[in-house]
């Protein structure tokens, strides 16, 4: 897990929570020594301020391939100025920081 904070447009800051989150079938929880199909993904929890659109938690998925979604499962892809705007934030500061 991390922290960091991500400048955005119009005045606005991100604060960014990351960590690691793992999905594996319901199943596989249950016999942990099973080594079935399981999914890793990179999720950050934003919390903008000041608020935009009446919303200030934004919740983002990245895969190991580079593909980001707004949802765990990877069908909601992204869209909205403000969710493109934190997504390249995110991906400009883990640039600078490697």
């Amino acid at each position: 897990m991390g922290q960091f904070v991500i400048n955005l447009p119009d005045n606005r800051k991100g604060d960014v929570r990351w960590g690691k989150v793992v999905k594996t079938a319901s199943l596989l929880r249950l016999l942990p020594w099973v080594k079935g199909n399981v999914e890793e993904k990179t999720g950050y929890l934003i919390k903008v301020e000041p608020v935009v659109e009446q919303e200030r938690e934004f919740r983002l998925f990245r895969t190991k391939e580079g593909n980001w979604s707004q949802d765990e499962d990877g069908k909601i892809g992204l869209a909205g100025e403000t969710i493109l705007a934190i997504k390249k934030a995110i991906e400009a500061h883990e640039n600078f920081s490697k």
